[in-house]
């Protein structure tokens, strides 16, 4: 929704589905990114990974999480399916806990922080986790699944060990110095 900011970080993203349009990133800012590491389909024009939309960024968070996940946030949270995380100092031992203990739909309400090495999820097990405030990552965490959250902000991170594979929302700005790997995965989502 916002300004992607990584600067000479070598943020991986990969959109490999032709038939998706094999659009990578969809900001509704600036991208500033040097040294991005792009993924496209076969023949795809790397540019065409990357669009900037204003109309995007006017969205706002409300309309651009119910644009992803078909309902507001708030009902979004409410369902029954969906578990409630307290983060208290941090996330990742919670979420873990959460995710363990057979959750796969997860709210934090307000800030999360997830430090790694952390594996939230399985490629046949994804989950979908949704902070309604801003998300910090660092280090080495890995997610199969969907990621939401107000804003972003990814420290450290090994290409290969630390990346989102399924898709990855952020309704504000991102940024970082990661060289995590961001993948849409069809088969997850």
């Amino acid at each position: 929704g916002g300004d992607l900011q990584v600067g000479v970080a070598p943020l991986g993203v990969a959109n490999v589905d032709a038939a998706s349009g094999g659009l990578a990133v969809h900001a509704g800012g600036r991208v500033v990114a040097t040294a991005l590491r792009i993924d496209a389909p076969p023949g795809a024009s790397l540019g065409g990974s990357l669009a900037t939309d204003d109309e995007l960024r006017a969205l706002g968070a409300d309309r651009l999480f119910a644009r992803h996940f078909g309902m507001p946030l708030r009902v979004w949270a409410a369902q029954p399916a969906v578990r409630r995380v307290v983060c208290g100092d941090g996330c990742t031992a919670a979420i873990a806990a959460a995710v363990a203990g057979g959750g796969r739909l997860l709210f934090v309400d307000g800030d999360a922080a997830l430090t790694g090495p952390a594996m939230l999820g399985s490629a046949d097990d994804p989950i979908a986790l949704v902070a309604n405030g801003a998300l910090t990552l660092a280090g080495d965490v890995a997610v199969h699944g969907i990621v939401h959250a107000a804003s972003l902000d990814w420290r450290g991170g090994t290409a290969g060990v630390a990346f989102v594979r399924g898709a990855l929302v952020i309704a504000g700005d991102a940024h970082g110095d990661t060289a995590a790997d961001i993948v849409r995965d069809a088969a997850i989502l």
